[in-house]
């Protein structure tokens, strides 16, 4: 027989972000508030690893093998 299954994950910045997405609410920001952007992407800094990122130095070319 055949089985046909629908999952729904939702994925919130908080336990209070995860409510309001039950209730139906709408969690995106407003493009006329400036605030609430800079407020998320500074949110979202959190969850980078500082050393994972890229930085803009080169790497340093690797020394040459002597004969």
């Amino acid at each position: 027989p055949e089985v046909e299954t629908s999952v729904t994950v939702t994925v919130a910045r908080s336990a209070e972000e995860a409510e309001r997405i039950k209730r139906g609410e709408d969690i995106s920001p407003r493009q006329e508030d400036p605030d609430a952007a800079a407020g998320a992407l500074a949110a979202a800094g959190e969850f980078f690893v500082p050393e994972a990122q890229h930085d803009d130095e080169a790497a340093p070319a690797p020394a040459a093998e002597e004969k």
